[in-house]
């Protein structure tokens, strides 16, 4: 169980950090306004997870408020920055912007919303991301205010997701490999 917890959630949002630190630019401000469709689903999920986080804790229901950090912390690794990874070293500079702004605004979000529940790895992130004008420490920050949650961007990312696992299922029987591209991908649509 504690192997889990390590790999799940632990060293997960270090890998975020390691990997954002690599393209980081100072001058890029942390932000929540991109109009990627990516970074509205990831500032959507966020939204949720401060959302229903909180009135957890409002419900003195801390497990399932910790446990929406595993969760979170999954599909942010797992989906937003794997596919946003091209994004970090597009020569489209408002592209690339985008992606380091917002990756860096969850970050820094997540740490807040981490910090009751890690008070270390949430304080590391922070002080790895913060700005000279921020709080000097996360546990000085005001707990995380969720923003608005669209229902539609989350139900066509699970879509997106169903299918793609679908499609992962698919190559696995018939043995071809996931980075073996493909010729072609049906899916049927109604």
């Amino acid at each position: 169980t504690v192997d889990e917890i390590i790999k799940k959630v632990f060293n997960l949002p270090e890998n975020i950090l390691s990997f954002f630190n690599l393209y980081k630019d100072e001058n890029v401000k942390p932000h929540n306004k991109s109009e990627n469709i990516l970074d509205k689903w990831i500032l959507t999920r966020l939204n949720t997870l401060i959302k229903e986080g909180s009135q957890s804790l409002n419900d003195f229901n801390v497990f399932e408020a910790a446990r929406a950090i595993r969760n979170f912390v999954g599909d942010f690794s797992t989906w937003y920055i794997r596919r946003s990874r091209d994004r970090f070293k597009s020569e489209d500079i408002e592209n690339r912007n985008n992606a380091l702004a917002t990756t860096r605004f969850v970050l820094l979000e997540l740490a807040k919303y981490m910090a009751p529940f890690m008070p270390f790895l949430s304080e590391h992130i922070y002080l790895k991301l913060k700005s000279e004008n921020d709080q000097e420490s996360v546990h000085l920050c005001e707990w995380p205010k969720a923003g608005k949650v669209d229902e539609e961007i989350l139900k066509n990312m699970k879509e997106t997701r169903r299918i793609v696992s679908l499609a992962l299922e698919k190559r696995m029987a018939a043995g071809i490999k996931v980075r073996q591209p493909l010729k072609s991908l049906k899916v049927k649509s109604k």
